[in-house]
């Protein structure tokens, strides 16, 4: 099945993007409240 297919391919590419943001050094990053909503719809399947 191709990445495009898969369930959440959009969500897994910001995460990636996110991640690659987050190794700046002195970059001010979101609260953990800002991606809470994304990890309670990633758990609820």
């Amino acid at each position: 099945m191709p990445f495009e297919a898969l369930p959440h391919n959009a969500e897994a590419v910001q995460l990636r993007r996110d991640d690659g943001q987050a190794k700046v050094k002195g970059l001010r990053t979101p609260a953990v409240a800002h991606v809470l909503p994304a990890v309670a719809r990633s758990l609820a399947g």
